[in-house]
């Protein structure tokens, strides 16, 4: 039980999440690259590294990426170019900032960037629109509570460690 493959509302045959609480090596994701029709990956947490993101950009059949409240920088993104059938790339809560521009503008994504809460201005998400005629630009700031909800419920469920919500109380 060291990866998580879920069915999904969505048109995709199969998700993977990948998250904090695996417990695997990174000779465990290196097998990442023989599974088929994975088409939507969830990376989400501070233990995703640059190491993770390139084992997980083989796998052949991803066409969604969302990189969530991960600790990755512009730098780390570079692993992305192996991935080249991606429809919708997601960087949310993520410290990305403007130096990541020119990488994302070359990144084989092909429909949808969404840009949520990251470092990156509104100028930078501007320019990256310009310099990426055919996809759709999706960029909002934000904040980030860190909480979750039952659905159909004001109830909390979920307070992420080390988010505004714990640090209230």
């Amino acid at each position: 039980d060291r990866l998580q493959v879920v069915s999904t509302p969505l048109d995709l045959d199969r998700v993977l999440r990948i998250d904090n609480a695996f417990r695997g090596t990174i000779d465990d994701l290196k097998c990442l690259r023989w599974l088929r029709n994975i088409q939507l990956v969830r990376v989400d947490g501070t233990r995703i590294n640059r190491e993770w993101l390139e084992k997980i950009a083989t796998l052949p059949d991803i066409r969604i990426l969302q990189i969530r409240r991960s600790s990755l920088t512009s730098q780390d993104l570079q692993p992305l170019f192996q991935a080249t059938n991606l429809n919708t790339l997601e960087i949310i809560y993520t410290p990305v900032d403007d130096q990541a521009i020119e990488l994302l503008s070359r990144l084989p994504v092909w429909g949808t960037l969404r840009l949520f809460g990251t470092q990156i201005s509104a100028e930078g998400a501007e320019r990256l629109q310009s310099m990426m005629e055919g996809t759709t630009i999706v960029f909002g700031k934000g904040g980030f509570l860190g909480i979750a909800a039952n659905s159909g419920s004001l109830e909390l469920s979920q307070i992420t460690p080390g988010s505004g919500a714990e640090r209230a109380g």
